[in-house]
């Protein structure tokens, strides 16, 4: 497995991050132990889950990811061979109006999650915790201030903010400087090769983000459902996430014939480079991919294999109307 810089350290990791949402739901104990071990083995280090994974299938509530991943480091013995990732801040809950909502990230909230977290996957520590989800209802200071303490309690080592726009998270890097507080080195948000249209796109990994991360060079860019959740294997837009409303576009067509014309002249699959696409995107973007079965994994970790080149770079980026 290629090793990368973690941004805002002196250590690395791995340049897949192997996501494990329906580890424990809809992906039983043997499958998912299966392809833990077989990510590991591979080289990978690198492990995504949350606190809230995935309370919206049937008999679950949240944190079965986090338990399955807590008894899969006790039953190996190997919680030091990965950087752990998890986040807080989007489990349902019945808010004070009576409707059902995100927790969010008010400092109780995460004082109380984070132990919880901990103590499902059966550790003292984690090495990255993110805030889930913006939360606009909270002070950011409040957010980033309690975030701090759980750092300086040796329960993170790293902390960052998922779904955020750029220019939430730049303010949030400046509060956290001007105030000395930890500092945030990691956004986990969407990205893929196809373009957002404009009026989906304000929560993604777009120009102003890549722009910033090239600029400061301190925090990481790590995209999530990067393979839009099979639709580029499947060949066609899924009934979910809006993905016809959001891709059906004529800049979508003219970027998926590239794509699967340059697939067939190197002979690798189109998840693989669209994985390699995102990896080698400036300044660097971790993919943070999902996978239900051994195979889907072996074709995924097939994009660290294929040969990036100027030539295909320019091609690929250049594509679309």
């Amino acid at each position: 497995m290629r090793k990368i810089r973690w941004k805002g350290s002196n250590e690395t990791v791995s340049a897949m991050c192997l996501g494990t949402m329906y580890f424990g739901s809809r992906i039983d104990k043997d499958t998912s132990y299966q392809i833990l071990d077989a990510y590991i083995e591979a080289g990978g280090g690198f492990l995504d889950t949350s606190n809230n994974y995935a309370f919206w299938i049937d008999g679950c509530v949240g944190g079965e990811s986090e338990t399955l991943l807590g008894q899969y480091f006790v039953d190996r013995g190997n919680r030091n061979e990965v950087f752990l990732a998890t986040k807080l801040g989007a489990r349902m809950v019945q808010k004070a109006d009576g409707t059902q909502g995100f927790d969010g990230a008010s400092p109780a909230v995460i004082e109380q999650s984070i132990d919880a977290s901990l103590n499902r996957l059966k550790v003292d520590c984690v090495d990255l915790l993110y805030i889930h989800v913006d939360d606009r209802e909270t002070p950011l200071e409040d957010s980033l201030e309690a975030m701090d303490r759980v750092v300086r309690q040796g329960k993170a080592r790293y902390i960052g903010i998922s779904n955020i726009s750029a220019w939430r998270f730049s303010k949030a890097i400046t509060i956290s400087e001007m105030k000395g507080l930890c500092p945030l080195t990691a956004t986990q948000t969407y990205y893929s090769y196809l373009r957002d249209r404009l009026d989906y796109g304000w929560n993604c990994i777009g120009p102003e983000f890549i722009d910033m991360a090239k600029t400061l060079d301190n925090f990481n860019l790590l995209a999530y459902n990067p393979l839009l959740k099979g639709a580029y294997a499947r060949g066609e837009f899924q009934p979910w996430d809006n993905q016809v409303e959001r891709f059906d576009t004529a800049d979508s067509h003219a970027r998926l014939e590239c794509l699967h014309r340059l697939s067939g002249e190197l002979g690798v699959t189109v998840n693989q480079l669209v994985l390699a696409y995102i990896m080698n995107t400036e300044p660097g973007i971790i993919p943070v991919f999902g996978v239900s079965t051994r195979e889907q994994l072996d074709d995924n970790l097939g994009a660290l294999d294929v040969t990036w080149t100027d030539e295909l770079a320019t091609t690929l980026r250049n594509a679309g109307a």
